[in-house]
């Protein structure tokens, strides 16, 4: 399994039990979010490359983005920022990539919260920013240096 697969796993289990969301963690939503879907976090994986030619390791530096998703209400920043607690929080502990355990996440920051959708379900968003350094092989995107 891909690095990048194996990370979306990792976090997507460490954020399933957050009593603020029950469960509604999504990775590749294609569906339009429905009301009994919020509050929830929408998670993607980015990741820039840099290879050490001489040795042929790669630098790989994983992007986690965790949306966190609620229903508009007068006080939406601070259930944004609630949800934003649990998920800092879980992101804390070390995870076990490729076999690897102790792989620490770094909180980069998060975007201001907005506003998404019309008309009857408008909601709020936030949106986490968390990395990762690892190290691969170059033709070994499964396997941890």
């Amino acid at each position: 399994m891909h690095i990048r697969a194996a990370l979306r796993q990792a976090v997507r289990s460490a954020l399933m039990g957050l009593p603020s969301i029950a469960g509604n963690v999504f990775v590749d939503r294609v569906y339009a979010l429905q009301a009994a879907d919020t509050p929830c976090l929408l998670l993607s994986v980015s990741e820039a490359v840099d290879l050490d030619g001489l040795t042929g390791v790669q630098r790989r530096t994983l992007g986690v983005s965790v949306e966190a998703l609620a229903k508009v209400n007068h006080g939406l920043s601070d259930t944004l920022d609630d949800i934003g607690v649990e998920v800092e929080e879980a992101l804390a502990a070390p995870i076990t990539l490729g076999g690897k355990p102790g792989n620490l996440l770094t909180y980069t920051g998060a975007d201001a919260p907005t506003l998404a959708g019309e008309g009857e379900r408008p909601v709020g968003s936030l949106v986490m920013n968390f990395e990762l350094l690892v190290f691969t092989q170059a033709g070994a995107p499964e396997a941890l240096l």
